[in-house]
């Protein structure tokens, strides 16, 4: 009984099986197929990747760099996240050897050869370097400049061939959401390309503390990279790849590029000069700390505060005085003081800049003609024209109680005073506290400002110095 079950059973599913094939052979049974449209949007997207790829990989370099340093033992590579580095021999106490490998742009074509734009930190000082292009040529490169306040290098090569250039586009018209491709040598993999969108703009704070803005890309930047291409989908340059934000060493969706638009000034003082060409304007600035704000009357605009002017700057002929604070350069927004240095920076010596600023609680407008920024020992022998010299605190709640310092009277505390101006040599000394000048109250930080401007010749001070009040002279700065 139980064997004549099993046979009906093995009946059934045997004529279903039979069924089922002669339903798919007379197409009873849709037939399942990929279907592509005739206008094929996915793949057009595809070939515009590789198009774009196509055209701007040839004009993106990798550069290798040998330099030797004296001194005793292995020193750290700035940027060194950004460098592939072999293994080395231990090096001898007299010579150090390094090497360095990161990306370029090649941005210019002139007389004898081509303009390659990298990152400072991807070639330092070396004046020679190995360059060697996608399809295998390779170059020697000297060093035509490099600038490591915007982290900014060029590279000439010479040579008779017909090598591509980039097209630099314009970075100010990025958005969030663009798409972007990230080109370079990561890890030594030259002719690599990354794809990903823009994911911020006007980021800040880079590891080294150079002026420059960024562009923040989730396109993968790894070591490598640094120097390399950040291009749009019109196949242009809108950025050098620079650096990364990562926990690992390795890409992590956080990759940051200068914005072109940043450097292409910078090319032609590369070209002109062999260095970057700096405007200068003569002041010292900061944000707002939060103890400031209810001291300095903003009206709701952002900006940067002035703690200091120097002397016969063109600032000081201009007359921008401490205590100002500066919203506009020829009507560009300030966000702050970064944003701040880096307008200042990219006006040219001779150009005319029109401030606007906040002094008292009243806008004024003020013209400044730029001048050139002075190497960096130069600034240091200017700090004594430095004009107050000091930095005040103010006296509230949040300074009395971090200070506490409960039993005193009210008017601004020295917190800082810079060596040899003329409030160091009168012998004022951080933790004072103003009380007069020239008589008048002062009780913060604006009564302070007011009164240096208004009386330019001499100052006498009242100062709370510990249990005592003592007088001090000042000689006023003036023309």
């Amino acid at each position: 009984m139980n064997q004549k079950k099993l046979f009906h059973g093995l009946l059934v599913l045997s004529n279903l099986f039979l069924l089922t094939i002669l339903i798919f052979n007379q197409g009873l049974l849709p037939k399942i197929k990929a279907q592509i449209p005739e206008n094929d949007h996915f793949q057009d997207f595809q070939d515009h990747f590789n198009l774009v790829s196509a055209e701007v990989l040839p004009a993106v370099v990798e550069i290798n760099v040998e330099s030797l340093k004296s001194g005793q033992g292995n020193q750290p590579i700035p940027w060194e996240d950004f460098f592939d580095l072999p293994d080395q021999e231990e090096d001898t106490p007299e010579e150090n050897r390094t090497y360095g490998l990161g990306s370029g742009i090649i941005v210019r074509k002139q007389d004898d050869g081509y303009y390659i734009l990298t990152n400072e930190h991807v070639v330092g000082e070396s004046p020679k370097m190995n360059v060697t292009l996608t399809d295998g040529r390779e170059y020697e490169g000297s060093l035509v400049g490099s600038d490591g306040r915007k982290d900014l290098a060029m590279v000439f090569i010479q040579t008779d061939d017909d090598l591509t250039v980039a097209s630099l586009g314009d970075s100010n018209v990025l958005r969030v959401g663009d798409w972007v491709l990230a080109m370079g040598s990561p890890l030594g993999y030259k002719a690599s390309v990354s794809a990903g969108i823009v994911s911020a703009l006007g980021r800040m704070d880079s590891p080294e503390g150079n002026i420059n803005d960024f562009i923040q890309t989730d396109a993968a930047i790894n070591q490598g990279n640094s120097g390399g291409a950040l291009v749009n989908m019109h196949g242009e340059v809108v950025g050098i790849n620079s650096w990364i934000s990562t926990s690992t060493g390795g890409n992590i969706g956080l990759g940051f590029s200068i914005p072109i638009n940043n450097a292409k000034k910078n090319i032609d003082d590369f070209i002109n000069y062999g260095e970057i060409y700096y405007g200068w304007l003569g002041v010292s600035i900061g944000d707002l700390a939060s103890y400031m704000e209810d001291e300095i009357d903003t009206q709701g605009f952002t900006g940067a505060f002035v703690y200091q002017v120097f002397s016969h700057s063109p600032a000081w002929k201009a007359g921008i005085e401490p205590g100002d604070y500066i919203i506009s350069i020829n009507g560009e927004e300030v966000i702050g003081r970064k944003q701040l240095t880096f307008m200042i920076g990219e006006l040219y010596p001779g150009d005319n800049a029109d401030f606007q600023i906040i002094r008292d609680g009243q806008l004024l407008q003020v013209s400044a003609l730029v001048e050139r920024r002075v190497d960096e020992d130069q600034l240091g022998q200017i700090n004594p024209q430095a004009w107050p010299g000091i930095n005040l605190l103010p006296f509230n709640e949040e300074i009395q109680q971090s200070l506490n310092l409960s039993d005193l009277a009210e008017g601004p505390l020295v917190d800082q005073v810079y060596p040899q101006t003329l409030f160091q040599i009168a012998g004022i000394l951080p933790g004072d506290q103003i009380l007069k000048i020239n008589g008048d109250v002062i009780l913060g930080l604006q009564d302070f400002y007011r009164s240096i401007r208004n009386n330019k010749e001499l100052l006498e001070l009242e100062i709370q110095r510990g249990d005592e009040v003592i007088k001090i002279l000042i000689q006023g700065n003036q023309e």
